[in-house]
């Protein structure tokens, strides 16, 4: 059989760091500016009801 040399330096470097946290902060980001314009638009919907009522969506 082979034995596959085993690399003993399986650290993460600080660039590797560095792009994970960038990465996570873009999608928590996106996220939040999502969740304001479905906020935005669920308000949209409860609130312009034909009879000036107020509708519920969920």
């Amino acid at each position: 059989m082979l034995k596959e040399k085993v690399n003993s330096n399986n650290k993460i470097s600080v660039r590797e760091w560095f792009i994970f946290i960038i990465i996570g902060l873009a999608g928590q980001f996106a996220w939040s500016i999502e969740n304001m314009y479905l906020n935005t638009y669920i308000t949209y919907l409860n609130f312009t009801s034909k009879d000036g009522g107020f509708d519920y969506v969920l």
